[in-house]
């Protein structure tokens, strides 16, 4: 009926399929399929002269249509795009490798809507058209509220202003360029010779939820002025790009459920065009509004009581999902010359509109089978070597036998074969992730050609009575299964496509091949000595993590077949190096889990030739700069190499200098692997809830008094005014006077700890605004640099580099910066009276607070000298 959508199409439908039986049977096959055969009807008559037509139509009479003749493949040579970088994150799986084992197992993933997000009574009186409740299900993420604002320079309250869609592409996307064995830098060759490479991302995306959040924040609490919203998509993709300073297209797209391989289709097109060089694509997609469910409810979309399954009996609508993943994608020839470790190869990609259907909302037989045929025949795929099919797959009756019915069409045109593709949907495990639906399925795909295995479909067995799968080209894939070659084919690699179509007419389809042997993995290379693993993180738990996430990988099948040299390589340049460090000095895997071991657990790494350094970069003085002049460096590293004082290497990037890793070797680098990727930290943040919501309000951050930034404990000495004593005992020179300065203004405008202020990190980077420059620059003017001026801040984009132009240009003003009690001991300062109550331990209760403070590394020692001392405070 969605095929033949008039009276009158319809009724020519039913007098060519049902008037008479045939003088002659025909077998389903090439013949039936062209004519529109539907399931069920094989063996029927058919009327060759008046075929079905392959769309609906308007009212009026039928016209015959042309066979399709088949297209020689358009698919220019070595045209094909490697994915080598995968992540994502889904329900139940924090990440792919949990992900995976949920697969595996057959794992139901969907659950009913979690507290936190809204109290399951929200829709007590809401009914479907068809009289139902509306749905409680859905597959959803455990921490969507979480992001590692730290790692990313954002600061807090921009933090929790941001799309939660947006933060966790973000996230996910470093991960994917991780996994591929690169840094953002790396992947665009910023610092190398030759061109700058240019790197794409595409993000599919379609709702918008946390800007319904906000504005229920904010709703009616007049104590604070209206929070941004959230209500632009680009970011989610723009967000990327800025951050990893990519400069190749940049685009957020909403084909609703066909989003998220709409993307990808538009990150292979962009390589094939040459405007790439590397691509990003993926999806997200976040449940958190109620709007939402309840909208879809009042139309009929979603589920109504027992989650529906793909192909399964009695689905009424979909299970929403949450879902966010990326693939990094490169030219094949590219990536296997790079020495990448491939997962698998796109072969072909396409993407249509279903045309004029009879509602928005309703798919077309004709429509998705083009689209596939197309897909195959431009990739130079026959059909009948595609193995796997991982369809769409909504778990809908309807919706499931279209789908089906558009995939016989597309591929019984071309062979007879039965049975040899096995169709499956990752829905029935995680749900209906909708902008990430695409992202997720071709995950699934990805991952079972890497590991050579079919995965189960999840439900209770049951399958939808209108299939009618017998003596087509597919079966259900129901349980977990090696995915062995074709044998009627020796040589030909597995083959798998992947559908995503979109509830309002976009169809999207991939086709994925395994990829070569000479792109899989180093497994066998064996490093010529000992290598050094370096490890980093922002601080000691995150590397602790780091370890940890090593440790448990390196105890796996795939991670205990790994090359030392293979893993060391792949840390040592496809890491950015963060301030907390380790190294490993290790002669084979066993050297380096001890390492990790030690590392964890803080234990010792005994006698086997194991050592493991710790550290974390400081504040360099100006002299170490010497190290990064000239070929200084290069020829420590050199000797040193040629000495075997791997110590002597493992302490210089333990202190914040680059390593020429290369030059380690002395020969060919071994090729990349996938490994784990960084732990983010989970710290929530979320927007400031209004009053009488019943969610608790986040502490605001304090308000700085003009002048006197709030974790500075600095102040200007009045013109004429005697320097304190314990200042002028500090004999710090001008420019690092300067450098403790400006990480305390830097700190109070970025809303960071001035400890985590690197000197040689970029002010933008580290989270400065626009708005935070000019304040900044107020902050100068009005203490140690009269008539400085906001631009100086682009010239010299560094603290380092700032406190070096303030020491040539203004050193009379930084002769007068003395170091000053902390703010906070100030403002408790106890009155005359009260002090002289106290007894003599009470006395000076300041001293134990900058000790404190010394602890924590929130003071320099010479600072907390000068605060200590007496003369200091009668000043």
């Amino acid at each position: 009926m969605f095929e033949h959508a008039t009276v009158t199409a319809l009724a020519a439908h039913l007098a060519r399929e049902h008037a008479a039986a045939p003088s002659a049977p025909v077998t389903a096959g090439k013949a039936s399929a062209t004519a529109g055969t539907a399931p069920g009807t094989a063996g029927t008559a058919t009327a060759p002269e008046t075929p079905a037509p392959d769309v609906a139509a308007p009212e009026g009479p039928e016209t015959a249509l042309p066979a399709r003749v088949a297209v020689p493949a358009r698919t220019p040579a070595g045209q094909d795009i490697a994915i080598v970088g995968l992540s994502g994150r889904y329900p139940k799986a924090r990440g792919i490798a949990e992900f995976w084992e949920n697969l595996k197992s057959g794992r139901d993933c969907v659950g009913q809507v979690p507290e936190s997000r809204w109290p399951r009574d929200t829709f007590a009186a809401g009914r479907t058209p068809a009289g139902g409740g509306t749905s409680a299900w859905g597959g959803f993420l455990d921490d969507p509220d979480c992001f590692d604002a730290e790692f990313f320079g954002v600061p807090a309250a921009e933090a929790a202003q941001l799309d939660p869609q947006e933060r966790l592409f973000l996230e996910v996307c470093w991960e994917a360029v991780e996994d591929a064995g690169y840094t953002p830098a790396g992947l665009s060759g910023t610092g190398e010779p030759g061109p700058r490479r240019s790197v794409g991302v595409f993000a599919g995306v379609m709702h918008k939820d946390y800007v319904l959040v906000q504005h229920d924040a904010a709703d009616g609490d007049g104590t604070s002025p209206p929070a941004p919203l959230a209500l632009n998509a680009a970011a989610v993709a723009n967000r990327v790009s800025h951050f990893c300073d990519f400069r190749g297209p940049s685009l957020a797209v909403d084909t609703v459920c066909a989003s998220s391989l709409s993307a990808v289709h538009l990150a292979v097109e962009s390589l094939r065009r040459g405007e790439c060089d590397a691509a990003l694509a993926g999806g997200v997609n976040l449940s958190l509004h109620p709007a939402k469910y309840r909208t879809y409810s009042a139309l009929g979309l979603l589920a109504d009581a027992a989650p529906a399954r793909s192909f399964g009996a009695g689905g009424d609508g979909y299970v929403a999902a949450e879902g966010v993943g990326a693939v990094l994608l490169k030219p094949l020839d590219r990536a296997l010359a790079d020495g990448d470790a491939v997962y698998a190869v796109i072969k072909g990609t396409a993407v249509n509109h279903s045309g004029r259907t009879p509602g928005m909302r309703v798919p077309s037989v004709a429509a998705q089978a083009e689209l596939i045929e197309g897909c195959l025949e431009r990739a130079g795929i026959d059909p009948a070597t595609i193995g796997y099919l991982e369809a769409h797959g909504t778990g809908t009756e309807i919706g499931d036998l279209i789908e089906v019915q558009g995939l016989r069409r597309a591929f019984e045109k071309h062979t007879d074969a039965k049975g040899f593709c096995a169709l499956g949907s990752v829905k029935s495990a995680i749900g209906h992730a909708e902008a990430a639906a695409g992202i997720s399925g071709l995950t699934k795909a990805v991952l079972q050609l890497h590991h050579r295995t079919l995965t189960p479909l999840v439900g209770d067995g049951t399958p939808n009575p209108y299939l009618d799968l017998d003596g087509s080209p597919f079966r259900l894939q129901t349980a977990l299964q090696e995915w062995t070659g074709d044998t009627t084919r020796p040589g030909t690699p597995r083959r798998a496509g992947v559908s995503a179509f979109g509830a309002t007419g976009t169809n999207a389809h991939v086709v994925l091949e395994e990829a070569p042997k000479a792109a899989e993995p180093a497994l066998g290379d064996d490093a010529t000595g000992p290598v050094l693993v370096p490890l980093s993180a922002t601080d000691g738990e995150r590397l602790r993590a780091c370890a940890e996430r090593l440790l448990r990988f390196l105890e796996t099948k795939e991670g205990a077949a790994l090359a030392p040299a293979a893993l060391a390589h792949t840390l040592q340049t496809g890491r950015v190096a963060l301030a907390e460090r380790a190294v490993v000095l290790a002669h084979d895997l066993d050297d380096i889990r001890e390492g990790l071991e030690a590392l964890v657990h803080g234990g010792g790494t005994g006698d086997a030739g194991v050592r493991v350094w710790r550290g974390r970069v400081a504040e360099q003085a100006v002299e170490a700069s010497l190290l990064d002049e000239d070929d200084v460096r290069a020829d420590l590293v050199a000797r040193w190499v040629a000495q075997g004082k791997w110590g002597k290497i493992a302490e210089l990037w333990l202190g914040g200098h680059d390593i020429d890793w290369h030059a380690l070797r002395g020969g060919a680098a071994p090729r990349r692997v996938h490994l784990p990727t960084y732990p983010f930290a989970k710290r929530r943040h979320w927007v400031t809830t209004a009053p009488g919501r019943g969610t608790e309000r986040p502490d605001r951050p304090s308000v700085t008094e003009p002048g006197r930034p709030a974790t500075t404990e600095w102040r200007i000495a009045p013109q004429g005014a005697e320097v304190p004593a314990g200042a002028r005992q500090s004999g710090l020179p001008a420019e690092e006077k300067a450098r403790r300065y400006l990480r305390g203004l830097v700190a109070d405008r970025v809303g960071r700890p001035a400890r985590e202020i690197g000197p040689h990190q970029g002010l933008i980077e580290l989270g400065l605004t626009s708005l935070g420059a000019v304040g900044l620059s107020k902050d100068l003017a009005a203490t140690v640099a009269p008539g400085f001026v906001p631009s100086a801040l682009f010239e010299h984009g560094t603290v380092a580099e700032l406190a070096a132009h303030l020491a040539d240009r203004w050193p009379e003003g930084l002769a007068r910066l003395v170091p000053d009690r902390p703010a906070v001991l100030a403002a408790d300062r106890p009155t005359a009276d009260a002090a002289e109550q106290r007894t003599p331990q009470e006395a000076e209760p300041g001293v134990l607070d900058v000790l404190e403070r010394l602890r924590t590394g929130a003071l320099h020692l010479d600072d907390a000298i000068a605060l200590i001392d007496e003369e200091s405070y009668g000043k």
